[in-house]
């Protein structure tokens, strides 16, 4: 019989490369989010968003170096997301400014 091949566009591969790494780099942060018995998850990682809730004064801190959504301002709970372009020196930095802000 016939074999048939998939063909995938170049962007399409760029598409599919891009969302693993987002995926990956979710985990990286996640996994430095739970040294800190103080950050609560509020939602189960499934993607490259994170949900969770963490003191009022690290999280005045952090907000003085990142930008990133309040959730639930009433709750502390905040949501980060990693992208494409996210590194490992930006997780890098967010963990070191994490160890400042606690």
């Amino acid at each position: 019989g016939d074999i048939k091949t998939a063909q995938t566009s170049s962007g399409e591969v760029q598409a599919r490369a891009a969302i693993l790494c987002m995926g990956a780099q979710a985990r990286k942060l996640e996994q430095i989010l739970r040294q800190y018995p103080e950050i609560h998850f509020t939602q189960k990682v499934e993607s490259n968003q994170l949900f969770f809730t963490l003191p009022s004064e690290p999280l005045r801190k952090l907000q003085a170096e990142y930008f990133f959504y309040l959730w639930d301002e009433a709750k502390n709970e905040a949501r980060l997301v990693t992208s494409w372009d996210t590194t490992d020196e930006d997780l890098e930095r967010f963990e070191q400014s994490l160890k400042r802000a606690f």
